[in-house]
């Protein structure tokens, strides 16, 4: 009689149970490590526009002139009337506070286009600060803009800007009308 010798390595089951059971869990991982990306690319434009938003206010008072920011035309200079700031924008010395960049009017920042994914919104009107540092384009209350993802459509954030023209920069589950926005 011949003495069988044991087998060594796997079944064919085996192996397609351990590979099944490793894309579950991959799957699953994957999925808790997308979010927080998502939600770090929506807080850095977010802090990215309040930047701006603060970088044009201080420059209204120290020039004495007004500061204003607008959505980005391919040209470079202002969109008259965009949809959103997915563009990118420009901020610049609005010397006779028309919105417009004109000629010798100096350009202070450009900021090129948003990568695909990201859109700040809902409106593309130009924010516009008075020598002051005080917001021209917002007699009373606030005004707010969505910072979104394509992908994910429910991971929002949301900036609101108010007279004063400081920037407040609110997750979704922060944001209630008191605070200037309604998601």
């Amino acid at each position: 009689m011949v003495a069988k010798t044991p087998r060594k390595g796997f079944t064919l089951v085996e192996l397609m149970t351990t590979i099944a059971v490793m894309a579950i869990l991959t799957s699953i991982a994957l999925a808790d490590f997308i979010n927080p990306l998502v939600d770090l690319r929506q807080k850095t434009l977010a802090a990215e526009f309040a930047e701006v938003i603060t970088l044009a206010r201080q420059e209204a008072d120290s020039r004495r002139q007004v500061v204003t920011l607008c959505p980005r035309s391919p040209s470079g200079g202002c969109l008259a009337a965009a949809a959103n700031w997915n563009t990118g924008w420009v901020l610049f010395q609005d010397t006779d506070a028309d919105g417009v960049v004109d000629s010798g009017e100096p350009i202070i920042l450009v900021r090129g286009k948003l990568d695909e994914r990201s859109t700040l919104g809902p409106d593309g009107k130009t924010i516009s600060f008075d020598p002051e540092g005080m917001v021209i384009d917002i007699p009373s209350g606030t005004r707010s803009f969505r910072v979104s993802d394509s992908k994910v459509l429910s991971a929002k954030r949301y900036l609101v800007v108010g007279r004063a023209g400081r920037a407040s920069n609110l997750a979704l589950a922060d944001c209630t009308t008191d605070k200037g926005c309604t998601p």
